[in-house]
């Protein structure tokens, strides 16, 4: 039985910028603080944890001071590095260079959306950490569209500029765009709707490369953590492919039942999934053919 890990799965540039950071304030046996989880992996979690990372929380920021906290890939509002700087905390920036130029980006354009009556429209998750962010960036001036009953916040009689969360799926960002340019009323004269479509390419590039992968294996083992937007969005397009796939987060996980009639697997997973878990899981697939 041949068993293959996906050549484009694994860390994002982003995110082993990150791990990198962490691990470097980590060596020596020193203490590192991180603002949240700094990937959605529990396996990742644990590693960190065990080399000396401690995780918090925002209302936790108050009673650090003179340690390093590290802020995660996702980033965070203006108000959370007021708090840390306030706490006399050591601030450590992980934020992806993805997100942070998007957050410079949205700050602009709520300026100019302002000179021109307009409104921002940021299409993502509401509680999703990177959205947070990003709507802080834009202050009061933002409106978060997550699903079609959100479009009813947005005035029809005002120009609109959209961005996108950086792991939104694209095909809802398409279908919800069309949506809110049918929706913005053709009597008010308004000037052409402002899409900018700012998905991170390694993101979106993803999927057509997991439903390649999936189709070209009797059996997929998708590992991820349930906690991943991103994870989520490729277990299901694998799952579109091939119908033998499984999502599991750890080796424990496997089924022996899995692989009954099967001459090929393959290992696939989130941009958040570590490549030494992904090692780890095709060691023990091969494991049970003996």
């Amino acid at each position: 039985m041949k068993v293959e890990i996906d050549s484009g799965c694994g860390f994002c540039t982003g995110v082993k910028r990150a791990v990198s950071l962490a691990e470097k304030h980590l060596s020596g046996g020193r203490t590192l603080y991180c603002l949240g989880e700094l990937i959605h992996n529990t396996g990742e979690r644990n590693r960190l944890e065990a080399l000396g990372m401690k995780f918090i929380s925002h209302s936790q920021i108050k009673d650090l001071k003179n340690v390093p906290v590290l802020i995660r890939t996702h980033g965070e509002p203006p108000s959370t590095y007021e708090l840390l700087h306030s706490a006399g905390a050591i601030t450590i920036d992980a934020t992806c260079p993805v997100v942070k130029h998007l957050q410079q980006r949205i700050k602009r354009t709520v300026e100019e959306q302002k000179a021109r009556g307009g409104q921002l429209v940021i299409i993502g998750r509401e509680s999703h950490a990177e959205v947070i962010g990003l709507a802080g960036h834009a202050g009061k001036e933002v409106i978060v569209i997550e699903t079609e009953n959100d479009i009813s916040k947005i005035n029809p009689r005002k120009p609109v500029a959209i961005y996108a969360q950086t792991t939104a799926n694209p095909e809802r960002f398409e279908r919800l765009t069309a949506k809110i340019r049918e929706y913005l009323d053709p009597a008010a004269g308004l000037p052409g709707m402002l899409v900018n479509q700012t998905i991170c390419r390694q993101m979106s590039d993803r999927e057509p490369g997991v439903r390649q992968f999936a189709r070209s294996h009797d059996v997929v083992v998708f590992v991820s953590d349930p906690m991943s937007s991103n994870g989520k969005m490729l277990f299901e397009a694998a799952c579109e492919e091939n119908s033998r796939t499984h999502f599991i987060t750890a080796e424990k996980e496997l089924s022996k039942e899995w692989f009954r009639n099967c001459c090929s697997v393959g290992i696939s997973g989130a941009t958040s999934t570590p490549p030494w878990l992904l090692e780890r899981v095709a060691e023990a697939v091969r494991r049970m053919q003996t």
